[in-house]
Parts: structure tokens; sequence; C-alpha cells
């Protein structure tokens, strides 16, 4: 999957990302290497490699949605929730459920926090209960709740919806948001002072202007 995110990325001809589960679950999860009787060393392996996947979905610089059209949980959940947006079937089930099976979600403390309050966060790592997908868009952590058999359908429009844009601006301003998160204000501030200037310095900016005066569709040329 990490390979994959990245070869998307590296693609000149890709402008966004769609991902998806297959079977019975976007995804849920995984049992931990070993647990309980293995060795530290697989069990320290599992956990790095889902940090790591999160990690490849930040790093993405092409927007990225999350189309679940089957329950997302555990690490599921952290990896629709890193994506930049996401499209939910109406029917499916979402949350933490590692404390039933006898250890705590750690590492979805720290991707989630961001954006799940911490009441609703702390109670899904405390109980373990699945939410429906009418209560997470409620709690703005999904863009769109369809039927089912309707997600991918529906990931496929925002997606080509967002090619018809300026590539180049989309990934800046992506880039933009999460370099903001780990700053203070006035760094942050700074940080999108500059990059305002570098986007508008672009080609593709430039682009579509000259497109727009021109009546012409414009010609991204992806720098």
């Amino acid at each position: 999957m990490i390979a994959a995110l990245q070869e998307a990325d590296r693609d000149s001809d890709t402008r966004a990302v769609i991902l998806a589960g297959k079977g019975a679950y976007f995804c849920s999860g995984g049992k931990v290497d070993g647990f309980p009787d293995g060795r530290i060393v697989d069990q320290r392996a599992f956990a790095d490699i889902i940090v790591d996947t999160v990690k490849a979905i930040h790093n993405m610089h092409k927007p990225i949605i999350a189309a679940v059209a089957a329950d997302a949980v555990a690490g599921g959940f952290m990896y629709m929730n890193a994506c930049d947006l996401a499209v939910a079937g109406e029917n499916s089930k979402f949350g933490l459920p590692e404390i039933q099976r006898g250890y705590f979600p750690m590492v979805a403390l720290v991707t989630l926090q961001r954006t799940v309050p911490k009441k609703r966060l702390l109670e899904l790592a405390f109980t373990g209960d699945l939410i429906d997908a009418r209560t997470m868009y409620q709690w703005n952590l999904v863009n769109r709740v369809v039927p089912d058999e309707k997600v991918m359908e529906a990931a496929e429009e925002i997606a080509l919806r967002l090619t018809g844009y300026n590539p180049m601006s989309l990934s800046l301003g992506r880039d933009c948001y999460y370099a903001c998160q780990t700053m203070n204000i006035d760094d942050a501030m700074r940080y999108a002072d500059a990059a305002i200037v570098n986007m508008v310095n672009t080609h593709d900016a430039k682009e579509t202007a000259y497109a727009a005066a021109q009546g012409r569709p414009p010609q991204y040329l992806g720098y």
C-alpha cells in the first residue's frame, strides 16, 4: 500500500487518489503480530508499519479520498481519517475496538486527536463501540454518506472534479495545510505567506489566468 501511494504520488498523470477496500471491510486493522505470546521485535514491526502507512497517506502531494463502502475500524479508521476527504456507505461502521481485544489504540490517539474531539475519541477508545456513518457525518469526520453501492461513484465524482483544477495549487495548498498543523500561528502565517508567492509564480497558476483571459481550457504542465 505504501509503495502504491508513492507510485501514484510520483506519476505526473495522476491528479487525485482514491483509497478503497475490498471485501467485507474497508479495513479492519490487524492482529498485533504474535500477540499475546510473540516476540517484541515482531510486535514493534507491526506497529512501525501501521505508523508508516499513516505517514505515507499524509506525505502525499495530491488529494486522496477515502471510499468507505464497508466497516473502517482500528487501523482502518486511522487510514480513513488520514485521507483528505471521505465518502462513507450508509451501512458502514467506524471505531476503535482494540480494548475489546485486550490492548489499546495508542497510535490512533495521536493520529485522531487533531480531528476527533477529546470526549468522542476517548469514548471510542475506552468502550470499543462502533458508530454509524450518519454519526460520522454529524461529527464532521466524513464528507458524504451515500448508499453502499454508490460509494465509489461518489468518490470518483469528487476526484474528477478536483482533476479539473490547477494541480500545482492543489498540491501546494495541501502541503500548506499539513505543514501548518504543527506550527504556532506566527510561523504558520509566515509559511502561508511564502506559499502564496511560490504558488502564483508557478506555470500552472499563470496558465489558469491566461486561459481564462483567452477563453480556452488551461493546459497544465505540473510545474
